[in-house]
C-alpha cells in the first residue's frame, strides 16, 4: 500500500514563495550576526580574545580556513 501523502518538507517547499524565503534568510542572517556581535562584545568585556567553543561550533567556524585573506570552506579542498 502506498501513501498518497507527500513528505511535509516537500509540501512546505512547494507552498512557500521564493521571495518570502529570501527575505526570511536575510532576516535570519541579520539575527545571527547580531548574536555573534553581542558575543564578541561580551568576550571583549571579559578581556578574552576567543569565542566559546559552543558559539564557534554553532557557526561552523571550525569548518573554514583563511587562505590569502579569503575565508574558504575547508571541506571543499584538500587542506
Amino acid at each position: 500500500m502506498t501513501s498518497s501523502y507527500e513528505p511535509l518538507s516537500t509540501k512546505l517547499r512547494q507552498d512557500m514563495d521564493t521571495e518570502f524565503l529570501e527575505e526570511r534568510r536575510l532576516e535570519l542572517e541579520k539575527y545571527c550576526r547580531a548574536l555573534l556581535e553581542l558575543e564578541v562584545w561580551y568576550q571583549k568585556q571579559k578581556k578574552v580574545n576567543s569565542l566559546p567553543l559552543l558559539t564557534a561550533k554553532f557557526f561552523d567556524f571550525h569548518q573554514y580556513k583563511r587562505v590569502g585573506g579569503v575565508v574558504v570552506d575547508s571541506t571543499r579542498f584538500n587542506m
